[in-house]
């Protein structure tokens, strides 16, 4: 039975599978799905809960994984398969998930109920099934309707930091120089920028009350605040988070996210 209070905001980074898509026969082509090799995916899961009258989004565990790419995948179909959540990502249907799907095909993998659950109108593979996988980018741009958005102005319109140290161009270098820790880095605050622009969407389409978006910000202020404490790089991103800009809602527990002071003086403390 498919769980509709569970959320899990998705990002992969990849690298260009060179034995399909020699650099030297196709240059600077972009490489289609089948050819991207994931070398890191995080998975931000989040649900529904509720205070006094208000429904609102509490963000839970973030799991990042890197280096083996049959993991990686066995480990995506067995949290679809294990809790069927709402998928949330930014351009997934158009690269994330037929990555995902099309590379699992390449190792031998199934993906039974990413395929299979629900119907023909309600399913992961259905595009316009926002209740099964909300594709932020698809969404907000009536399904193409109007041109694409890339996701650092999409978080930089609604207070959130976008690309910071790091960005997609950089990932090929970063894992050619064995820097895993760094790819990991710059794609869980993808998910975060990608979890702060859901909230608001979810608002915009009436998704979330006024008062439920505040909640769910003050929940993803103290989650960011929670995890900066052992990452600094959440530190830093949770410090650059206009948070009067993103939680202006005009509701009262707009003062709750204004200023991220303890984490603005964890990031100063580590300079």
């Amino acid at each position: 039975m498919r769980s509709k209070e569970v959320f899990a905001v998705v990002d992969i980074e990849t690298i260009t599978d060179e034995s399909l898509f020699p650099k030297e026969i196709y240059d600077d082509c972009f490489p289609p799905p089948i050819a991207h090799r994931p070398v890191c995916i995080t998975v931000l899961t989040a649900r529904w809960d509720r205070a006094s009258d208000i429904r609102y989004v509490r963000p839970g565990p973030m799991t990042t994984l890197t280096g083996d790419e049959r993991s990686m995948l066995r480990y995506f179909s067995q949290l679809i398969d294990k809790a069927q959540p709402r998928l949330v990502t930014y351009n997934g249907r158009r690269f994330d998930l037929p990555v995902i799907a099309q590379r699992s095909m390449v190792h031998g993998l199934s993906m039974p109920t990413y395929f299979n659950a629900g119907d023909k109108w309600n399913c992961y593979t259905q595009r316009y099934s926002k209740n099964w996988h909300l594709d932020l980018m698809d969404s907000m741009t009536n399904y193409g309707a109007c041109p694409p958005i890339p996701l650092d102005l999409a978080a930089s319109s609604i207070g959130f930091p976008g690309k910071m140290d790091v960005d997609g161009s950089d990932v090929a270098r970063l894992y050619q120089e064995g820097k895993l820790s760094e790819i990991a880095d710059y794609c869980e605050l993808d998910v975060l920028n990608t979890a702060g622009l859901m909230l608001r969407w979810m608002m915009t389409t009436a998704e979330l009350t006024p008062e439920g978006f505040g909640a769910s910000s003050k929940a993803l202020f103290d989650f960011i605040g929670t995890r900066g404490v052992e990452k600094y790089h959440i530190a830093k991103f949770g410090s650059q988070v206009d948070w009067e800009n993103f939680g202006a809602v005009g509701n009262e527990l707009d003062r709750i996210v204004k200023k991220p002071r303890a984490l603005t003086e964890l990031s100063e403390t580590r300079h």
